[in-house]
């Protein structure tokens, strides 16, 4: 998608050779093994990322729906599966693409009105999707006012872009499927744990030797953002906000 090409026409291709793939060679991981890690034609390596995404998504998917209501977590799969791809091309491109962060907004106004579960109303209740999506629509504006205004200020104290309104949209999404208390706990969540991404990168590069300079370099934030969106409904439940009204 960030190199401009369709996710649907036409069909798998190997990058190298072009050729159109076949069927036992799209099968996730299974696929990758068959062909001993190498193209079936172009006898080049395929490259990790296809069965280590391919993996991490399966194991998402069996963990949410083992421990979540249907509805909530198809809803949750789907969140999380355009986190993953998400995040592995903001960090190689740095950039999200709008049919991940504008497409899951609306995807998510749509499950709020599907599932109200997903925002905690009794589907029984009165008005149960009018309400839900009235939880949404708040998590979407307030998530992404927080980031365009910290994206609006930090450019202006820093004289360049400080934030990617990538990550603006971005919260958007997560505050449309899980509400603004999750916004707000990205963001400051997503801080921590780029802290320890960083320390992590600035280690491993001392100790490898590279001189590598990390001050003004750019570290997108949507990767982080997704991992604590993630990290937060699992915590969900210990967490008491009010829902000013809704």
């Amino acid at each position: 998608m960030p190199r401009g090409l369709s996710v649907a026409t036409p069909g798998s291709f190997c990058p190298v050779s072009n050729t159109p793939l076949k069927w036992w060679e799209n099968i996730p991981v299974l696929s990758f093994i068959f062909l001993g890690g190498k193209g079936r034609i172009s006898k080049q390596q395929i490259s990790f990322q296809y069965p280590i995404v391919e993996i991490i998504t399966g194991i998402i998917f069996c963990v949410l729906w083992l421990k979540f209501p249907p509805g909530v977590a198809i809803s949750y799969m789907a969140m999380s599966a355009i986190f993953l791809a998400g995040s592995f091309i903001d960090w190689q491109f740095k950039i999200i693409p709008d049919s991940f962060t504008i497409g899951g907004t609306f995807l998510a106004l749509v499950a709020c009105v599907i599932v109200p579960q997903l925002h905690g109303v009794d589907n029984i209740a009165n008005l149960a999707p009018l309400k839900s999506l009235g939880i949404g629509l708040q998590g979407m504006l307030i998530g992404s006012a927080i980031v365009l205004w910290m994206a609006i200020l930090g450019e202006i104290a820093f004289k360049r872009e400080a934030m990617g309104f990538g990550d603006v949209k971005l919260m958007g999404m997560i505050g449309g499927f899980l509400g603004w208390q999750a916004t707000v706990f990205s963001l400051f969540g997503g801080a921590f744990i780029g802290l320890f991404v960083i320390g992590g990168m600035v280690l491993v590069e001392k100790f490898s030797g590279k001189k590598e300079k990390f001050f003004g370099r750019e570290i997108p934030f949507g990767p982080m953002l997704c991992a604590a969106a993630f990290i937060y409904i699992w915590i969900k439940p210990m967490i008491v906000i009010p829902n000013f009204g809704f």
